[in-house]
């Protein structure tokens, strides 16, 4: 796991975070953007081949360690085993526009309605390469 504490990430600013895909082997990661580990307004987590969920990506929040609901899409992947990746976050009181490595973007709810996180954490297989905000 990466934590990265105290590095404030304001609306209006974007997160870009680039990395290597793990292989396809039922491993997955996820990007955190939250207040901590169990407050986490955004849970961004690509999966490649995990039982059900092939070439899907879930997007969730937690309060108090309590997980929403899940948001699953499906579509062709734009993540692939053993290659470089970069992601796009941006967001306002009311979504994130997440940028993916095929230049789509996809949205999900700011159900926090906050205008600033201090906490990004990284968990799973693959590797972050860098974070940088602007």
């Amino acid at each position: 796991m990466l934590i990265v504490k105290n590095w404030t990430f304001k609306t209006q600013q974007k997160l870009v975070v680039t990395g290597k895909a793990p292989a396809e082997d039922g491993s997955r990661f996820s990007i955190n953007i939250g207040n901590d580990e169990k407050n986490i307004a955004l849970h961004f987590n690509p999966r490649f081949n995990d039982q059900k969920d092939t070439q899907t990506l879930v997007l969730n929040s937690s309060k108090d360690g309590v997980w929403g609901v899940e948001e699953v899409l499906h579509f062709a992947y734009v993540f692939h085993p053993h290659l470089e990746f970069k992601v796009g976050f941006t967001f306002t009181d009311t979504e994130f526009e997440i940028e993916l490595p095929n230049g789509k973007h996809v949205t999900f709810p700011n159900r926090f309605g906050v205008f600033k996180f201090n906490h990004i954490h990284y968990v799973g297989a693959g590797r972050i390469n860098s974070m940088s905000i602007n």
